[in-house]
Formats: C-alpha cells, structure tokens, sequence
C-alpha cells in the first residue's frame, strides 16, 4: 500500500482548526517537497494558517535573519 504523505496532510488541513508552520533558518527544511506542501495548504487554508521561525535567536547577524524572511 503506497501512502501518499502530501495528500494526507493537505487532508488534514480541513478538518483542522490551526495549521502550524515552523521554518528552521538553520536547518534544510526549505526544500522544495516541503515548500509546495506549504503552499497547498496556504491555498485552501490561509486564515487558519500560522507561520513561525524557530531557532531566530541562532540565525546569526541580522543580515541572516532578513534573508530567512
């Protein structure tokens, strides 16, 4: 049984009340799988959507953090 891990997420993103999105500045979590995700459920989702930057206080100078935005 092959499972389809976007189309589950984008699933549960309708009977979700908040959709949380952490970005990690640090990390290599903006790929691209990752960010078309993130772009579905911004299309069907956006008022319920809340978008956080984690780890900010590690991105380095403030050149860095302006980039990661």
């Amino acid at each position: 049984m092959m499972v389809n891990v976007s189309y589950d997420t984008v699933c549960s993103g309708d009977v979700a009340d908040l959709i949380f999105v952490f970005f990690d500045p640090i990390g290599q979590a903006l790929c691209k799988r990752t960010l078309t995700l993130v772009e579905k459920l911004n299309d069907k989702h956006a008022e319920r959507m809340r978008f956080y930057l984690s780890k900010a206080d590690e991105a380095g100078h403030e050149a860095d953090r302006q980039v990661t935005l």
